[in-house]
């Protein structure tokens, strides 16, 4: 008994590694800081994806990007604030194959860490303050969906939300940027601020 059940977990394994597919990814980002809402800011995400089918229409989906967002600040005209983020993200879909197509939902945690942050003021480029290690890891949730076009090329769109920095010696969570243009500055330049925002993303799949 003992024996057929290795057998059968051994199986699975190997058709599992077999129908796995790695792809390269990249679209669109439409992000905000989660307290200036006036206008979303058009930025990219590249990078490549990992598709590893599993059963019952559930499949686990891995994905390294690089992400940039932005933002624009309502009380100081002509200015823009833009970080980069390398995310590392455990996307699960679940959806019906239809031969042809799959459409899909998906959820998807994720962590990532800054690797620049600019501030823009009319024409004039400005690095931000990274800050230190605790400030620059992040960690947030998106939801979404898709759809699969003959198991090679995908479509996802993706509601995400940053929670907080992954680490923090204060424990405090979503600090508020300041209400007043000398206070949103200075929170920017001091690295305070979480990102919310949409992602178009297109897979290609080998």
């Amino acid at each position: 008994m003992k024996r057929f059940t290795l057998a059968i977990i051994l199986l699975l394994v190997t058709l599992t590694a077999s129908a796995q597919k790695l792809g390269v990814t990249g679209g669109l980002t439409l992000s905000q800081l989660e307290n200036i809402k006036e206008s979303r800011n058009a930025g990219y995400n590249a990078g490549v994806s990992l598709n590893i089918p599993l059963v019952l229409g559930l499949s686990l989906q891995p994905e390294l990007i690089y992400n940039v967002k932005g933002a624009t600040l309502p009380d100081v005209p002509d200015t823009k604030y833009t970080a980069g983020y390398c995310e590392l993200g455990l996307q699960a879909q679940w959806g019906l194959d239809l031969i042809v197509a799959k459409p899909f939902v998906l959820l998807e945690p994720y962590v990532g860490g800054s690797t620049r942050k600019t501030l823009l003021v009319q024409d004039q480029s400005f690095k931000a303050d990274l800050g230190g290690l605790a400030d620059r890891l992040e960690c947030g949730l998106a939801v979404g969906g898709g759809i699969e076009i003959l198991s090679r090329l995908q479509l996802a769109v993706k509601y995400f939300r940053t929670l907080g920095t992954l680490l923090g010696s204060d424990g405090n969570l979503n600090p508020s940027l300041g209400s007043s243009a000398s206070g949103q500055v200075s929170d920017i330049l001091n690295g305070v601020g979480y990102f919310t925002g949409t992602t178009v993303s297109l897979t290609y799949f080998f």
